[in-house]
């Protein structure tokens, strides 16, 4: 998708929400209803490479100016308490310039694509002749008598699948103008029948995976040379939706009587087959929003509120309301779990029978990679259901979040660390050496970040043995039987490896990590990379602090990336690309630090977002290579690998794009 957004001064918002009613914002002095201060203060991850999060929390101050009781009509303790930021996003529309489109692929170039879905019988595929390009979508009918083709914001998502994945496109704002359009060249032979009938429509969604709701047909015409047709018009859509386009035809063919006299001799283009006077040619969808701007909108906080403290405050005659929540994962280590004992099963299987059994309507996702792992027959006797949950993310290597998104609402995910964008890529150099790089941010979707946008004062960079690891020792349990009775007994085994190299130099560091794994593999492939990720002699950084306030002059692209860290959804695990290192840093200037997001806090002043992130390296994190991954070519046998190179150090290290 082209990025229409020009640079223009913009500010995320913050909104909070009690019960779903707003709660205003503290900027108007008039006001008698309770207001919420600066200071809202959004805390959630975790601080290291080997811990499961903790739960996010968030506090804020009511005032209520009246100095009386309002307040507990509007939170209470059990009350949802929801966290919102939103920006607009500056456009500006023109019809004629077709980077102002926000349909993917809009001239057809990379193919059909994933994106365009059909009623009616039809074969899409890529032709030349296109008016925008050099490429169209031909619409074979194949006998239909109408065919509706319908393009999404973005490609479409397995019901219960990414919540974010349109997170980047913007929706409506109210009482904007939006403009659609199509060209269309109707079958050559028959272009002069005048029974045609082609309608555009926009349509809105309100999910990824949601069915399009058309909002009525936009039916001006403009013939264009070559036989072509432009449809296209104006519409004011729903406030807060993404915005598609759809085109019906119908009906899609005259009957042979319907032409008069027409022979098949008379026609002025011969078709190739029969099925081609049912060909139509699609070109240049456009779907563009006002210049007012369009909405990007995140969820930064969802939860339930643990405690209240209300005090009065002489000097304003107000009542003062300090206000804490927490999210599902506080819920959840109240819930105790108990049940029969559990055979061994696979990890997502379990995960889902702890989600159950803990009665709470809570949504979940498990990584593909993670839900296969078999885990242990077990005797669960009566734990919390958090307690539980978490083993399995650890067991998994993973970690175990308490998302939330304003599609959905909260979820808990359970990332799998393989499953992360690997930074790393073996590259063979000039030289004929193998060394490992940087992938680009354009070949992993990772955020770039400018340590000029970043405050220098609170930046830190840390080099110690504290967070090392010389020796990770994993426990997997054996599926042993008891010998008397056959009944299931399974015995703790431990699968320990060793940096013996780090270890001659700072001594024996030592990690211990229990699981419910059933498998040894399993517990050494865990071991190593726990081992990779803490094994790290390198410098780390820590103190990044961002500030989105009045001194900013965001673009959009730089309002993107702050949406994204704000976002419950998105910011969870977010690979990072730090550039422009500064000269005073330990390492060397100029240079790259890939590094993943696992965690902040995150503060309202003075309506603006300050936002101070703790991210970990990037070692041994991200599907690794396998070795048939590599080319086939001579030069990348193995002795042409830096010899500075350790096996551990090949942890989720990519291998080279093809």
């Amino acid at each position: 998708m082209t990025d229409p957004w020009p640079a223009t001064m913009l500010l995320p918002t913050v909104s909070v929400y009690a019960d779903g009613v707003w709660v205003a914002d503290g900027r108007d002095p008039d006001t008698d209803e309770p207001q919420a201060l600066d200071g809202l203060t959004v805390r959630w991850g975790r601080s290291t490479v080997v811990d499961q999060p903790q739960a996010s929390t968030c506090s804020l101050t009511l005032v209520d100016r009246a100095g009386g009781s309002r307040f507990t009509d509007l939170v209470r303790v059990g009350g949802r308490l929801d966290v919102l930021a939103d920006a607009v996003i500056g456009t500006a529309p023109d019809p004629d310039d077709p980077d102002a489109t926000l349909v993917i692929n809009e001239s057809f170039e990379a193919g059909p694509g994933l994106v365009y879905r059909t009623a009616g019988d039809a074969a899409l595929t890529v032709v030349d002749g296109g008016t925008a390009g050099a490429h169209a979508l031909a619409v074979d009918t194949l006998g239909a008598l109408a065919v509706t083709l319908t393009v999404p914001p973005g490609p479409r998502e397995p019901v219960g699948g990414n919540p974010a994945a349109w997170d980047t496109i913007p929706r409506s704002l109210s009482g904007e103008t939006w403009y659609a359009s199509v060209d269309v060249r109707l079958p050559a032979p028959f272009a002069q029948w005048d029974q045609w009938a082609v309608t555009l429509t926009p349509v809105t969604y309100t999910a990824p995976w949601s069915t399009a709701v058309p909002l009525g047909p936009v039916l001006t015409t403009t013939a264009l040379p070559d036989g072509w047709v432009r449809i296209s018009g104006s519409f004011v859509p729903p406030p807060n939706l993404w915005i598609g386009v759809a085109w019906r035809m119908w009906p899609t063919g005259p009957a042979w009587d319907e032409l008069d006299d027409t022979t098949w001799d008379d026609l002025d283009t011969n078709p190739t087959s029969w099925d081609e006077l049912g060909r139509f040619l699609i070109d240049r969808v456009q779907l563009i929003a006002p210049a007012a701007g369009a909405t990007r909108l995140g969820m930064v906080f969802s939860g339930r509120v643990t405690d209240l403290e209300a005090r009065f405050d002489d000097a304003d005659q107000a009542t003062v309301v300090d206000v804490n929540a927490a999210d599902q994962r506080s819920e959840l280590g109240n819930r105790d779990v108990g049940d029969q004992p559990w055979a061994a099963e696979a990890l997502g299987s379990r995960f889902t029978r702890i989600v159950t059994a803990s009665g709470q309507p809570i949504e979940s996702r498990v990584s593909t990679t993670a839900a296969a792992l078999p885990v242990s027959w077990r005797d669960v006797d009566r734990q919390p259901a958090m307690t539980l949950l978490s083993e399995l993310a650890t067991s998994a290597d993973g970690v175990l979040w308490a998302a939330t998104h304003p599609t959905t609402g909260p979820y808990l995910l359970l990332e799998s660390l393989s499953d992360r964008l690997a930074l790393f890529v073996l590259d063979l150099g000039d030289d004929g050496i193998i060394r490992i790089s940087i992938r680009p941010a354009d070949e992993t979707g990772a955020m770039p970040i400018d340590a000029c946008d970043v405050l220098l004062d609170p930046i830190r960079w840390r080099h110690d043995v504290e967070d090392m690891a010389t020796r990770v020792a994993v426990t997997w349990r054996e599926q042993t039987t008891d010998e008397q009775t056959g009944a299931p007994k399974p015995t703790d085994r431990v699968v320990t490896v060793t940096n013996t190299q780090l270890e001659a130099d700072i001594g024996v560091h030592r990690i211990a990590v229990g699981t419910q794994l059933a498998d040894a593999a399993d517990a050494a492939v865990i071991a190593d990379n726990i081992l990779g990720r803490t094994g790290n002699t390198q410098w780390r950084v820590g103190g990044l602090e961002w500030r989105a306030d009045t001194t900013d002059q965001l673009d959009g692209d730089a309002l993107t990336r702050i949406m994204t860290l704000l976002d419950g959804t998105t910011r969870n695990g977010l690979p990072i690309l730090l550039t422009g290192v500064p000269a005073w840093s330990p390492v060397p200037e100029d240079t790259t630090v890939p590094l993943y997001l696992e965690g902040g806090v995150y503060e309202s002043v003075d309506g603006s977002w300050r936002l101070s992130l703790i991210v970990s390296a990037a070692n041994a994190t991200g599907m690794s290579a396998a070795w048939d991954d590599l080319p086939d070519d001579p030069d990348w046998a193995w002795d042409q690998v830096d010899p500075d190179i350790r096996w551990i150090d090949l942890g989720g290290v990519a291998a080279p794009t093809p």
